[in-house]
């Protein structure tokens, strides 16, 4: 799988109207920047699934061990996902985007 870029740039920008949502007078943008940044954090930890899942076909993961990782994963630290779906979207890490040169 593989999002648009765009849901990088929407993420970005719940991130830049939370900010602006501070302020008394724009308390508005606070919640439209929540909204946007929970929508964009889902689509960025499907991607972080699926970089997930392509190292662990990679270097061969037993079924056993991508299960602990994704029990660890899903109970502490689901973050991850989202920074390393975000990291593989502005990286494009799997090179879906670009041609290989195999």
């Amino acid at each position: 799988w593989n999002m648009p870029i765009a849901v990088l740039w929407a993420f970005a920008l719940a991130l830049g109207l939370a900010w602006a949502g501070k302020q008394p007078e724009y308390s508005w943008l606070n919640d439209i920047a929540v909204n946007l940044q929970f929508t964009a954090m889902i689509f960025l930890a499907i991607q972080g699934m699926a970089l997930f899942y392509y190292l662990a076909d990679k270097y061969s993961l037993s079924r056993f061990v991508r299960s602990i990782i994704l029990i660890l994963i899903f109970t502490n630290a689901l973050f991850l996902l989202v920074f390393a779906g975000a990291f593989d979207l502005g990286l494009d890490f799997r090179r879906l985007r670009t041609p290989r040169a195999d």
